[in-house]
């Protein structure tokens, strides 16, 4: 048997020839299933989680290291700390944390003497988003008398103005009794803004009964205070925390 073979015309040859070229020239993601693009999660809210102290409990005459732990970390993160010392050792001043790990910030501060209480506040920030404030906390190094028998006593802390404009100063008032001698009457404060937080302190002035001190904030800082006393036994006593908001400067009229 003669089997016949179908000689290919040179048309026929020319359109193969053509079909594998355009073929040869169409994008592989047509030919082939497109994958999705993976879709990370935007990152949590800035949030402070956690803020720590080592030594704990401090040791005297030595620095305290503050650690903070965030929601989320990142270059244009700022992390800051303010706070204020009083009875063994006496200063204030805020620094920025440098940061540690992806969502760990750390700085120091002191040495402190023993006997010292250290009144201190942390605030982040990040692009876009609103700050963020720690609760405001307290440490001690060493031991701090409290509730001792010479029956030091803060009562009836005010301000006026209440409420006060960008460049108002602020008088806060105080009556301080004991059984024996002051030895110290300081108004404390802590003051927190865009990216930043310091503490001052300021020896309060005998007013017949009372103590009287100014502070001078700056505009657009949210400001907390507090009156600490010492007398000559050695007797401590703090008052309540006092807060206010300073608005911001409005800027010239037009």
């Amino acid at each position: 048997m003669t089997i016949a073979r179908r000689s290919s015309s040179p048309r026929a040859l020319a359109a193969l020839l053509l079909a594998v070229a355009v073929a040869a020239t169409v994008p592989v993601g047509i030919l082939a299933t497109v994958l999705p693009r993976p879709v990370f999660p935007p990152p949590p809210p800035l949030a402070i989680q956690s803020v720590s102290i080592s030594p704990d409990p401090p040791a005297p005459d030595a620095p305290v290291i503050v650690t903070v732990q965030l929601s989320h970390g990142g270059s244009s993160v700022v992390v800051g700390l303010g706070y204020v010392a009083g009875f063994g050792s006496r200063s204030s001043g805020g620094l920025a944390l440098t940061p540690a790990a992806a969502r760990t910030f750390r700085g120091s501060i002191g040495p402190f003497q023993s006997g010292t209480e250290v009144w201190y506040v942390v605030i982040a920030t990040a692009p876009g988003e609103d700050p963020v404030q720690s609760d405001y906390s307290v440490f001690r190094v060493g031991s701090v008398l409290r509730g001792g028998p010479s029956s030091l006593a803060i009562a009836n802390v005010t301000r006026s103005p209440i409420q006060p404009s960008p460049f108002d100063s602020v008088t806060v008032r105080a009556e301080v009794r004991s059984n024996w001698t002051l030895t110290a009457v300081d108004l404390q404060s802590l003051e927190i803004g865009a990216g930043f937080a310091f503490g001052m302190f300021s020896l309060m002035d005998r007013d017949g009964g009372n103590y009287t001190r100014l502070l001078y904030p700056i505009p657009d800082t949210r400001v907390a205070y507090r009156v600490i006393a010492q007398d000559e036994t050695g007797n401590t006593a703090i008052s309540a925390v006092f807060t206010y908001v300073v608005p911001p400067d409005p800027g010239p009229f037009p």
